[in-house]
């Protein structure tokens, strides 16, 4: 029997655990993607729609690009996404542009 025989009979006898291993390592790749992308928003303290459209947010647009009012440290921003618990974004964004706008010269 020659290699080729052999190839094309083990595609045969595998052909559909080849191709689930294909599409399970696409979703496993695209869900990683995914998974690091929102660990990196929870510990910057941002929203999908506040990183993505930053320029037409209202509360967003008056600041720097790099300046986050909502930014608490990590440890405090994945203890909020996990933990759950409210705060009262208003004051919170007020105190935090205030302080900012104190800061600068």
């Amino acid at each position: 029997m020659s290699r080729s025989g052999n190839v094309s009979e083990w595609l045969k006898a595998n052909l559909m655990l080849l191709t689930c291993s294909v599409i399970l390592l696409l979703t496993v790749f695209t869900t990683g993607i995914l998974f690091v992308y929102h660990s990196y928003l929870m510990l910057c303290g941002q929203t999908t729609w506040e990183q993505a459209y930053r320029h037409r947010i209202s509360y967003l647009k008056e600041l720097d690009d790099v300046y986050n009012p909502f930014d608490e440290g990590c440890c405090s921003n994945t203890c909020r996404f996990v933990c759950g618990g409210t705060r009262d974004w208003d004051q919170m964004y007020s105190a935090m542009v205030n302080r900012r706008v104190s800061l600068q010269p």
